[in-house]
């Protein structure tokens, strides 16, 4: 699914609910050193979570991220 909706870090979607958090991401930024040392693509895992995030909202969800500044 494409969209020009741009999702931040910290930062919530609505959905068409409007009755709170149904989903909330939490976790490592994809360019963390912890995520790029076990061999993960960065720049997949962003645009995945951005498009996961996106449909989510689209189907109706409100969504909620955090990620982690945590670590070395």
């Amino acid at each position: 699914m494409n969209s020009d909706k741009k999702v931040e870090s910290d930062h919530s979607l609505s959905g068409s609910n409007g009755e709170g958090i149904n989903v909330f991401y939490t976790g490592l930024p994809p360019y963390h050193p912890l995520a790029l040392a076990e061999g993960w693509d960065p720049e997949l895992v962003d645009k995945g979570v951005r498009n996961d995030a996106i449909e989510l909202v689209q189907a109706g969800y409100n969504v909620y991220g955090m990620l982690s500044s945590y670590g070395p």
